[in-house]
């Protein structure tokens, strides 16, 4: 699985158009469908706007537990990794930016 997550790739599923800071942002309708299939099977939960920014809660039940990650349009890839990992194994991989996991404080990078 670790392996999977490191080995993704993101060219394909950061968005033409509008950028923040010269980085393009997250094309989530690239992203889920990539997310959705084996190794990965993750749920997208939900889609909603937290003040100007695009996201998408992401939901996987691993050995009973739920997991839920909110990940935003400006998340970097290596942010959007480290969400995977925390479906996977509940372990907090120190978010940098743009990614919120439930009963726990958001951390944004603008």
């Amino acid at each position: 699985y670790f392996t999977d997550v490191d080995n993704l790739t993101f060219t394909d599923v950061k968005g033409v158009g509008p950028t923040i800071d010269g980085k393009p942002m997250v094309d989530f309708n690239e992203l889920e469908p990539k997310l959705s299939k084996p190794p990965f099977s993750i749920n997208v939960k939900k889609s909603e706007m937290v003040g100007a920014r695009q996201a998408r809660q992401f939901t996987k039940t691993v050995e009973g537990a739920d997991r839920t990650v909110t990940i935003f349009d400006n998340a970097t890839p290596d942010d959007i990794r480290k969400a995977l990992k925390y479906l996977e194994t509940g372990e907090n991989y120190n978010f940098s930016t743009n990614v919120i996991i439930p009963n726990s404080l958001p951390i944004f990078n603008n």
